[in-house]
């Protein structure tokens, strides 16, 4: 930054001292790996910064006056360099409403009060593969929370999961609460500014590590206070894989997330496939 404020001003003066005597364009270009063109004649200063995936964003201002121009080219302030066509980034904060299109109605949690929360890449790496397409792989969390209002019952026993639809006295809700560390690797494109804004697509496979599962019931006492049981031995899945798509404006997105895999191996009644669909940020 200090060198391209420096070299402006030394154009600025170069512009105010000798523009009477020299009518041709002079071009400094720098490619690290972004290039910046600063072109100047004896009626204006322009500059042109073109990244690496080829948009172009310049201004330009008059010569002959002490002018302060500034201006933002907007990179993404979640990546950064690390060497050749590759980069070191963190991004995907997202939340998402959960349904399982698999199993019964009458066994379904609500869909929208069963939410998925996570970030999609605590730290990743990134290639450029050209065209403005990158392929990525990371490491990220990501929480889902199967609830039910409506009158299911879970609980544990011998380490699975088991479900009624008979709901004790005060009863206020039953939910499924799986935490997973997951590995996306990701295919991404993105297109050419419009309106200032970047439109871009993603997809690819997330595979999950299922660390922590768990079950939780609550309901009122006779008293009015609130009772609740849990238990964390529910012999989830260990290890799945999710079908993942992403479209996306700038930095704002809606994403679409399957998994084919039952979460629940040990239980019957419950075929719990989770489709979730929700908002990312920063991607």
């Amino acid at each position: 930054m200090k060198t391209l404020i420096s070299i402006l001003i030394v154009l600025l003066g170069a512009a105010c001292c000798y523009g009477s005597e020299f009518r041709d364009t002079v071009g400094t270009y720098y490619q690290e790996p972004q290039a910046l063109i600063i072109s100047e004649n004896s009626d204006e200063v322009s500059v042109e910064i073109i990244d690496n995936e080829g948009f172009h964003r310049g201004f330009s201002y008059p010569a002959g006056g002490n002018k302060l121009v500034k201006s933002s080219r907007g990179y993404n302030r979640f990546r950064a360099d690390c060497c050749g066509d590759w980069d070191v980034t963190t991004n995907g904060l997202y939340f998402g409403f959960i349904c399982t299109p698999g199993s019964a109605s009458s066994l379904s949690p609500d869909m929208g009060k069963s939410l998925e929360i996570g970030w999609l890449n605590i730290l990743g790496i990134e290639r450029r593969l050209g065209m403005g397409w990158r392929m990525s792989l990371g490491v990220g969390i990501d929480w889902r929370n199967y609830r039910s209002t409506q009158g299911l019952v879970y609980g544990s026993e011998n380490g699975h999961v088991e479900v009624s639809d008979n709901p004790m006295e005060g009863y206020r809700f039953s939910r499924i609460k799986i935490f997973s560390v997951q590995f996306p690797l990701l295919w991404t494109k993105t297109f050419k500014r419009r309106n200032g804004l970047k439109p871009g697509l993603g997809f690819g496979a997330i595979f999950n590590c299922n660390a922590h599962g768990s079950v939780k019931t609550s309901w009122k006492d006779e008293g009015g206070k609130n009772r609740s049981v849990s238990s964390d031995n529910i012999g989830q899945r260990k290890f799945t894989i999710d079908l993942y798509g992403q479209l996306r404006l700038g930095d704002v997105g809606v994403y679409v997330r399957y998994s084919p895999y039952k979460i629940l191996t040990r239980t019957q009644l419950l075929d719990y496939r989770p489709l979730s669909v929700g908002v990312s940020l920063f991607y």
